[in-house]
């Protein structure tokens, strides 16, 4: 007879949460996969990012280099220091940087924490590029004395062919760069939850629906919807706690949110319900398989060609990874709640429905085998 939707019987569904456990356990891939999902968000959190790919050569107007000058010039592959003598030795050397150190004592104001002030100028380099160096001397700042200070760079208009240099431009204050490390770990913390909850999950079901356990299992007194919780619930758990390692080597402090909870939760109910779907109509691994890995080409595919063809953005915004990675990158920004409520709510929407959708197929199609 044909399966009504069923009551959930918890009993059941204790019974088969230590079967998935040792199961899954056993399998060494899925270990292998956690300690690199790990590491990897380990190495991000603790590197400092570098997003400078051009050399800068910087001449110091007055003076001789300052001890900070010096260590970035001994540090930072990126940038060489001379002074005026050093400089004149010097034959062909492109992309100049002009700087000028304005306060008397740079290096005494700069341990102490009082913000001194430097200008730099370039009749050569773009704004973007002066910009770029300037990141590149607040972060050196950071290593030089491993504690955040204030640092004033002051970005001077490029001389006239007859003129003088106009008036500095005096830039705010800057952090060192985050973002690509934001988007990074974002990124990371999405493709686990993608790979454990999505991946693993349709691969374990459609393996145990070829090698006939799960019709073993149904023959038993549990029922095909507390068959699916049990496995969803399995693999979101280990899904969620890497995330959650992930977040907590990189911003502990997200972890105390409800939205970083409610975000995680909702895309692995997301993901499940989207293994749950394939797996009803999948028999064989090796497809599953294909479709798991032919997913994450797809999803590379539209973040990376998506920002280029305006086409491929109905797409893209419509997909749970987008959903997931601008929350985190809302998250980690500390952009107000306010600003992406109804983006954050429609999201758990979706969640909410579409496991309904899913498990009424997959007791349906178990149903009629």
């Amino acid at each position: 007879p044909r399966e009504r939707l069923p009551f959930i019987r918890f009993r059941s569904l204790r019974n088969l949460f230590p079967q998935e456990l040792l199961r899954v356990l056993a399998n060494p891939a899925l270990r292998g996969l956690l300690i690199l999902f790990f590491s990897m968000g380990a190495l991000v959190s603790g590197s400092d990012v570098i997003l400078e790919r051009d050399v800068f050569n910087v001449l110091v107007l007055e003076g001789d280099p300052s001890d900070f000058l010096t260590f970035v010039d001994r540090n930072e592959p990126k940038v060489s220091v001379y002074t005026p003598d050093a400089f004149r030795k010097k034959k062909g050397l492109n992309r100049v940087v002009l700087l000028r150190l304005l306060s008397e004592s740079f290096d005494q104001d700069l341990r102490a924490g009082r913000g001194p002030a430097a200008e730099i100028r370039s009749d050569e380099l773009s704004r973007t590029d002066l910009i770029r160096f300037r990141d590149l001397l607040v972060k050196n700042s950071f290593l030089y004395l491993e504690v955040q200070v204030p640092l004033d760079i002051r970005l001077a208009r490029p001389t006239d062919s007859g003129g003088s240099a106009g008036p500095a431009e005096v830039l705010h204050a800057v952090e060192a760069p985050e973002d690509l490390k934001r988007m990074i770990m974002a990124l990371l913390i999405m493709i686990s939850l993608n790979i454990i909850t999505f991946n693993l999950l349709t691969v374990s079901f459609v393996e145990e629906k070829q090698s006939r356990t799960t019709l073993a299992i149904l023959l038993s007194p549990a029922r095909s919807t507390e068959i699916a919780l049990a496995k969803g619930l399995f693999f979101l758990v280990p899904g969620l706690s890497l995330a959650a390692s992930l977040a907590a080597v990189y911003r502990p402090d997200i972890l105390t949110s409800p939205v970083f909870w409610a975000t995680m939760l909702s895309g692995g109910l997301l993901y499940m319900s989207m293994a749950l779907i394939v797996a009803s109509f999948v028999e064989r691994q090796s497809t599953a398989t294909l479709i798991c890995l032919g997913y994450l080409f797809f999803l590379a595919t539209m973040f990376i060609l998506a920002p280029r063809f305006t086409a491929l953005y109905p797409i893209k915004n419509h997909l749970p990874e987008n959903f997931l990675f601008s929350v985190l990158s809302f998250l980690f920004d500390g952009t107000p709640f306010a600003v992406y409520a109804n983006f954050f709510w429609d999201f758990v929407a979706v969640s909410l429905v579409l496991p309904i959708v899913a498990v009424g197929v997959f007791s349906r199609r178990l149903a009629c085998k």
